[in-house]
């Protein structure tokens, strides 16, 4: 017998016709019925999520789809590979979600490019074999060369001439990552004649992966911690050194979105860098800033918030090659006279990092003249923490972000931050949980910096952070005098509990 027997055979074998005939009918009504409960209840959802303020699972949907774009880019947004794919996408969306005036602002970059695979090779006092990308990388900016030479050990970390007192003309320097910029150790050992610099990195998280900022005449590779412990520093090493790199002169762009609403008088700039390094996705640096960034925008369309100031969102591009973009964008508001209408710049760079901690920018570090607003706006991600029962940290303002070119035209700044290849105290593992003395994102500027390496819950908190913050400086009415007092900020009543979703993911 067959096990899927129609309940319409089996009832005209057992019941009257009149009871087969409402049992019929019954059916059809259900039918109708569930189909009509489903289409409200469809249509409940849009509502609800029409009302709906920032959403973390919206965050991740943008994240997600940063990390296809990588996927099919060589694994990477940096501006020869996924970059423009990025921009196309976070574009497409603002003009099919909101009313923002967008437009992409091109500027020219000088584009770092190596060509084949750089040989690193230990040929004396034995000979020993790196591999690219596994123990060494090469540095944005590096110089081409093919050169043999003996390597010397540079005193302490090589941020000062006293410690090249006693290094070699002729040598290849080895000096260990931190205090100053790789620019800084760069030139001063050029300065005292290296030939190319071994940058080792001071925690086991893998490679160094940066930009010297400004092109090099020598070789700079970047090494993992453990390579360049085995390194042979009695002053016997003799290493083989292959790179061809090469600078091009090219386009990319910053994206820029400004609200219909609002005075264009009193903006207020909502910043990240939208850039990837070419050695991976950049997810977390700083997908995560940029997928936050995009969902505030369209949760203030969603919400239709009465703003007193505009609100202008920007995506900086090639800020990884050293604040290019933001740079751009500040000198078209010089030349166009547009400084003037920037109140403040609020950045957000790294929000999702796995052993994070929550990072206020400390706006008393800021200039003399700036330092009173920058310090309102730094208080107000402090009462928004102090409210949520949330510890938190200043972390450094010094301009390491796109922020840095606002400071510089006098613009009072804040943002958020949780954290990159430094490592976390053990005071701060009692605040936040995690790992002390092991960095705050382990994958920073390297291929695991996937949407595998965010941390839901952190990203979840700074980005409620973040558009809370926000929402309440365009709403403010009289924003220049207000920050310009101090602020004294309290986070509304209507703003703390009427649009941040949560829900229990991120409890």
């Amino acid at each position: 017998t067959r096990s899927h027997v129609s309940w319409r055979f089996l009832a005209c074998l057992y019941l009257p016709r009149e009871l087969l005939l409402f049992a019929t009918m019954a059916s059809k009504y259900f039918m109708i019925c569930v189909v009509a409960v489903t289409l409200l209840l469809s249509l409940f959802s849009e509502s609800v999520h029409a009302q709906q303020g920032f959403s973390s699972e919206n965050v991740m949907h943008h994240l997600r789809e940063f990390q296809k774009i990588a996927d099919e880019h060589n694994d990477s947004r940096s501006p020869e590979n996924g970059y423009n794919a990025t921009v196309d996408y976070v574009v497409a969306t603002l003009r099919n979600y909101t009313q923002y005036d967008v437009t992409v602002q091109p500027f020219t970059i000088e584009a770092f490019k190596v060509d084949g695979t750089p040989v690193l090779q230990q040929q004396q006092p034995s000979s020993v074999q790196y591999t690219y990308k596994v123990d060494f990388s090469v540095l944005t900016y590096s110089g081409a060369g093919d050169l043999e030479a003996p390597l010397s050990a540079v005193a302490q970390v090589g941020c000062s001439k006293e410690d090249y007192a006693e290094f070699p003309r002729g040598h290849i320097a080895l000096i260990q990552r931190g205090e100053c910029s790789f620019k800084a150790k760069e030139a001063l050992a050029v300065e005292y004649g290296a030939v190319a610099v071994f940058l080792v990195n001071n925690d086991p998280s893998g490679v160094i992966s940066g930009t010297l900022d400004q092109p090099s005449n020598v070789p700079v590779l970047g090494l993992t911690n453990e390579a360049g412990r085995l390194i042979d520093q009695s002053g016997s090493a003799v290493f083989k050194v292959i790179v061809d790199a090469k600078i091009q002169v090219t386009y990319t762009q910053n994206v820029i979105a400004s609200s219909p609403t609002g005075s264009a008088k009193n903006v207020v700039v909502s910043g990240s860098h939208l850039d990837s390094v070419p050695a991976g996705p950049g997810i977390n640096d700083n997908g995560s800033g940029s997928a936050t960034n995009l969902e505030m925008a369209m949760a203030f369309e969603r919400l239709g918030v009465q703003m007193e100031n505009q609100v202008r969102f920007a995506w900086f591009g090639a800020e990884e090659l050293g604040l290019l973009g933001s740079k751009a964008y500040v000198k078209s508001l010089v030349q166009t006279d547009g400084v003037r209408d920037i109140v403040a710049m609020v950045n957000y760079d790294m929000l999702g990092s796995p052993n994070f901690f929550r990072g206020i920018y400390n706006g008393s570090e800021g200039a003399e003249h700036i330092r009173t607003a920058s310090e309102a706006i730094s208080l107000m991600y402090v009462r928004h923490f102090q409210d949520e029962g949330l510890a938190w940290d200043p972390t450094s303002f010094d301009g390491r972000s796109d922020y840095g070119p606002f400071l510089e035209v006098g613009i009072p700044c804040g943002g958020l931050f949780t954290g990159a290849e430094k490592q976390k105290t053990v005071a701060q593992r009692a605040k936040y949980g995690g790992l002390a003395n092991a960095a705050y994102d382990p994958c920073y500027h390297q291929a695991c910096d996937t949407v595998e390496n965010i941390d839901q819950l952190g990203l979840h908190q700074m980005g409620t952070a973040a558009f809370t913050a926000l929402r309440a400086l365009i709403e403010q009415p009289n924003l220049r005098q207000w920050l310009a007092s101090g602020g004294d900020y309290r986070l509304p009543e209507h703003i703390r509990t009427e649009h941040v979703k949560r829900t229990s993911q991120f409890q």
